[in-house]
C-alpha cells in the first residue's frame, strides 16, 4: 500500500506523490512492487543528502528504464559541483545524459541483466542459482543492501542457513535502517530456536518502523510460547491497532481472550 511504501522507505508523502507524477516508480500508483520499494529507498537517501524531488524527478526522467535504477547505486552531485545532479554509482556520469565519461557501461548493463536474472530465478524458487546470481551482484556492487537480502533470502529458501544469516547481517551492516532484513533474520533466528537472538531483532524491527505489524505479531508468539502471557497480550493489542481484519487479527484476538481466561481462572 501507499502508507507501507511511506513507512517502509522513509520516503515523505508529497515527495512520494510528486516523484509517481514525473514517473519515477515501476507502478504510479497501488498496487506498488517490490521495485518500487528499492527504488523510494533511494529517492528518500538522495533527498535526506539534500536533494530536491524535482532534482530526482529531472533526472530520472532522462535515464531511460526507471525499472533499472533498482540496480544502480545513485549519489547527489554535491561532490562534483553540481548539487541539482544525480549521479550514477562512483560519479562518472549523470542520470539526466549529460555525461562526465560514459554513461550505461558494460558492467551497468551487465549488473542490471544479472539483478533481473536473479529475480526471474527467485521467484521460479531456484534458490542456489538465485542466490550464485544475486552474489554477482554484489561483486559489482559491494553494498548493494538489497542484493545481499534478496540473496540471504535465496539461502534460506535453499536451506543454507548459516549463509543466510551472514547475508542478513550483511544487509544490516550496509542498511542498519532494513527493518526487513531485521525481521527475517529474527525469524531464522527463531527457527533454530535461537529465541534470545530473535527477540532482539524483533524488537529492534519494531522500534526502527513501529507501524509494521508483521514483527509485532511474531514477537506476541515468541512471548507466548515463553509463558510471557501478560507480554504476549500487550502485543497482540498493539497488532490489532496495526491490522484488525487479517487473518493474523482473528489470531491475535483468540490470544487475547486465551490469555484473558487463563487469568481469570489463575484469579479464581
Amino acid at each position: 500500500s501507499r502508507q507501507s511504501l511511506i513507512d517502509q522507505s522513509r520516503l515523505a508523502g508529497n515527495d512520494l506523490d510528486m516523484l509517481s507524477l514525473f514517473d519515477a516508480f515501476e507502478h504510479d500508483g497501488e498496487p506498488y512492487s517490490f521495485r518500487d520499494l528499492i527504488l523510494a529507498r533511494k529517492y528518500a537517501g538522495l533527498i535526506a543528502s539534500g536533494a530536491t524531488w524535482g532534482a530526482i524527478a529531472r533526472s530520472v526522467h532522462r535515464s531511460g528504464p526507471v525499472a533499472s535504477l533498482t540496480a544502480k547505486s545513485l549519489n547527489l552531485g554535491s561532490q562534483h559541483g553540481r548539487p541539482d545532479a544525480i549521479y550514477l554509482d562512483d560519479g562518472t556520469s549523470e542520470l539526466d545524459g549529460q555525461l562526465l565519461f560514459d554513461l550505461g557501461s558494460p558492467e551497468d548493463d551487465t549488473l542490471e541483466e544479472l539483478f533481473a536474472e536473479a529475480e526471474m530465478a527467485e521467484e521460479e524458487g531456484r534458490h542456489d542459482d538465485a542466490a550464485a546470481l544475486y552474489q554477482r551482484c554484489l561483486a559489482i556492487v559491494p553494498k548493494d543492501s538489497i542484493a545481499a537480502f534478496n540473496r540471504a533470502n535465496c539461502l534460506r529458501g535453499a536451506g543454507r542457513i548459516a549463509e543466510a544469516a551472514h547475508d542478513y547481517a550483511r544487509a544490516i551492516k550496509l542498511d542498519p535502517g532494513f527493518v526487513e532484513a531485521w525481521f527475517n533474520l529474527a525469524g531464522l533466528m527463531s527457527d533454530q530456536g535461537k529465541l534470545v537472538s530473535a527477540r532482539r531483532h524483533l524488537q529492534k524491527a519494531i522500534t526502527l518502523d513501529t507501524a509494521y505489524a508483521d514483527p509485532v505479531f511474531n514477537l506476541a508468539r515468541l512471548e507466548f510460547d515463553a509463558g510471557n502471557l501478560t507480554e504476549a497480550r500487550r502485543l497482540w493489542v498493539r497488532y490489532l491497532e496495526l491490522d484488525a481484519e487479517s487473518e493474523w487479527a482473528r489470531t491475535a484476538q483468540k490470544g487475547i481472550q486465551f490469555v484473558d481466561l487463563h487469568m481469570a481462572r489463575t484469579a479464581g
